[in-house]
């Protein structure tokens, strides 16, 4: 299960994530979640996230390259040891 928390304030969005970002119900609701964002810099907190997947980690580079593609920035904060190990 994935669990966001949103915070905005002066045009940034923060997506607390806990939990789960894997195949399935989990990566189309941080998705959605991301896209339906306005503000134009949008923070995804991972410190969280206790598993990611293939296709968790292929959501984060299509939401980077969905965020270059329309004048965005998406950062990745405090990645858990799990996904910084994937990642690099």
């Amino acid at each position: 299960m994935l669990r966001i928390d949103i915070q905005s304030w002066n045009d940034v969005a923060t997506l607390n994530c806990s939990g789960r970002v894997v195949f399935g119900v989990e990566a189309e609701m941080l998705r959605t979640m991301v896209l339906s964002r306005q503000e134009p810099c949008v923070r995804i907190n991972l410190a969280r996230v206790e598993m990611i997947d293939a296709a968790g980690l292929g959501l984060l580079v299509e939401l980077q390259n969905w965020a270059t593609a329309t004048r965005r920035t998406i950062t990745l904060l405090d990645l858990s040891e799990l996904v910084w190990a994937l990642v690099i």
